[in-house]
């Protein structure tokens, strides 16, 4: 499996989280490999993060198509089970907003996006 080209992942199962970007962006790809002649990649759909991490643990998905971001928490949470395999779909920002003058909140995130540039994540 070749994250970087989706034709490799023709016949595979993806867990994503159900009406996201991530199962959006699948399911673009396997409409284009199938488009290809290739078979179609298998999405499974569930509620939260942690049911895509049990779905690819128990065999049930054979990757997660997730943010960065959220992947990067997963690995974090579960050192040494998981890698990045590669990226799928055009790249999309995402921002948050807090409220003005929440300064606390505003450097716990800084701080946070500053880890994951130094750790080379992001």
């Amino acid at each position: 499996m070749d994250g970087d080209n989706p034709a490799s992942l023709a016949g595979l199962t993806a867990a994503v989280k159900q009406n996201s970007t991530p199962e959006r962006v699948v399911q673009e790809e396997s409409d284009q490999i199938t488009a290809e002649g290739k078979e179609a990649i298998k999405t499974l759909s569930v509620e939260t993060t942690d049911q895509t991490v049990t779905a690819l643990g128990t065999k049930r998905a054979d990757f997660i198509v997730d943010d960065m971001s959220v992947l990067a928490q997963v690995m974090a949470e579960r050192p040494g089970q998981f890698e990045i395999a590669g990226s799928l779909g055009a790249t999309d920002y995402i921002s948050w907003g807090v409220r003005k003058g929440d300064a606390a909140l505003l450097k716990v995130l800084d701080d946070g996006l500053i880890k994951l540039k130094k750790d080379g994540t992001m």
